[in-house]
């Protein structure tokens, strides 16, 4: 009864058509905040069983504090939980030689790359920030020019990346290679060089499309 009066089952099926979508297309970029309603419909069906649990238990003798009792053990686990969650997100105190742990991807590039390079990435924003003297293009189109935008939309945007004179593309080789919209706009250009601080790094090569 409280799935239909929530509407759950039309819930369900948006979430269900919106995880088809992705699979169809092969975009395998799947970042978290891309499945904040199903992590909604998952809240709210976790809340309902719950729920019958809890009313369930009720009906025995003292079943009451049995759900007092559990209410308490779940609370503290999950209180002790998002606690270390947070203290290994931003940890109170860092140890001298991790304090400069975030720019190990930028130093890494900083390494094997020239000064006035241009760097593409799918996801570059840490290292973007930080790097010195090269440039960092971001290949997703987010946060880029919107000539590069225009570019990517109309399925030429390798032609705009030709024109800049990109010198390397970093990433997860296998988005690179295969995922939409980079396998197509990548095509024929990559260069493999090696694994660079967690990711692959190519040389980005200019040569007749075959």
């Amino acid at each position: 009864q409280w799935m239909w009066q929530l509407g759950l089952l039309a819930f369900f099926t948006a979430c269900m058509i919106h995880v088809g979508s992705y699979k169809a297309i092969g975009y395998v970029e799947s970042i978290r905040w891309y499945w904040v309603s199903e992590l909604i419909l998952t809240v709210i069906m976790g809340a309902l069983v719950v729920e019958g649990i809890y009313n369930l238990i009720r009906r025995i003798p003292g079943g009451t504090w049995v759900n007092w009792g559990i209410t308490a053990v779940l609370g503290v686990m999950l209180v002790s939980a998002n606690w270390n969650m947070l203290k290994s997100m931003a940890p109170w105190v860092v140890w001298d030689e991790n304090k400069e742990a975030y720019l190990g991807g930028a130093q890494a590039l900083e390494a094997i790359t020239q000064p006035g390079d241009l760097i593409g990435s799918t996801g570059g924003g840490t290292i973007a920030y930080f790097i010195k003297d090269r440039t960092v293009v971001n290949l997703d189109g987010l946060i880029n020019s919107y000539e590069y935008f225009q570019h990517l939309q109309a399925g030429n945007a390798r032609d705009y990346l030709d024109r800049i004179g990109l010198d390397y593309v970093y990433g997860n080789e296998y988005m690179l290679s295969e995922a939409d919209p980079y396998w197509a706009v990548l095509k024929n250009r990559l260069d493999k060089i090696g694994m660079v601080a967690g990711s692959t790094l190519f040389h980005y090569k200019i040569q007749p499309d075959q």
